[in-house]
């Protein structure tokens, strides 16, 4: 787990005084300061739940899900509790997954249906026109055989 990682992490600060303005890059002016005039100091990182130190916790944990400890009752019968509430969440998720995908279903289909309807609608707008515009009105020739 990262929090057990976490607290074997050590970090390394380091400090140094500035005597004049930094002209340029911050990095060129640590390549220049002279070793001697740098303070170090390292940390430790620890990470504590509830007053003890994250990796008792963690084996306890680990001891209890391999049964290779014995655990007072009470939290094993947590730890069963928290996997039954796992379970149900899981199958809520699956059922409102489900519903979700029915919803998608009937969405496409009524798009589908609306999409239609306005090719009706526009299809019927131009046969109206149509009906609407005078017939072209064709001229004849009144002269005959010249």
């Amino acid at each position: 787990g990262s929090a057990v990682t976490a607290s074997r992490d050590r970090f390394l600060v380091q400090s140094t005084l500035i005597t004049s303005p930094i002209k340029n890059d911050i990095t060129d002016y640590w390549r220049g300061v002279e070793q001697g005039k740098v303070n170090e100091h390292r940390l430790r990182c620890k990470v504590s739940l509830n007053g003890s130190p994250i990796e008792d916790k963690v084996d306890m944990l680990n001891s209890v899900l391999n049964g290779t400890a014995s655990s007072p009752p009470n939290v094993t019968d947590k730890l069963h509790s928290i996997d039954n509430k796992m379970k149900q969440l899981l199958e809520s998720q699956q059922v409102v997954q489900r519903q979700v995908k029915i919803i998608y279903a009937i969405i496409q289909m009524l798009l589908i249906v609306i999409l239609f309807y306005t090719a009706y609608l526009l299809y019927q707008e131009y046969l109206l026109l149509q009906e609407t515009q005078p017939d072209p009105v064709i001229p004849t020739n009144t002269r005959q055989g010249l």
